[in-house]
């Protein structure tokens, strides 16, 4: 989203519908997340683990977990941010197509 909006496509390819989906999917995904790294977690702390290739790894799949929600964070706000910015944009569309047309 972030290149398309700096080469300024960004109305041209997504509409509310699909940034709504975006935020949808993020706002699914963050818990799910969540809850996986709080497992893997707790997981790791109880069975006493550390970082060694030979226990369960719970700690290795938690740093992806953990990136995961980060990242899913910072979809769902990059997403509600450019949602604003395309309701400006329709807004200054309409605004252009109200002065476009000739008084009778």
């Amino acid at each position: 989203m972030h290149s398309r909006d700096a080469k300024g496509k960004l109305f041209e390819d997504y509409s509310r519908k699909k940034l709504m989906a975006v935020i949808v999917f993020g706002c699914v995904e963050w818990p799910l997340t969540l809850a996986g790294s709080i497992f893997l977690l707790v997981s790791g702390i109880i069975h006493k683990q550390g970082f060694q290739v030979e226990d369960d790894g719970y700690f290795y799949a938690f740093i992806p977990c953990v990136l995961a929600n980060i990242w899913s964070a910072v979809l769902i706000y990059d997403a509600r941010c450019f949602r604003q910015k395309f309701d400006e944009y329709e807004a200054q569309v309409q605004q252009n197509n109200r002065t476009d047309i000739p008084a009778v």
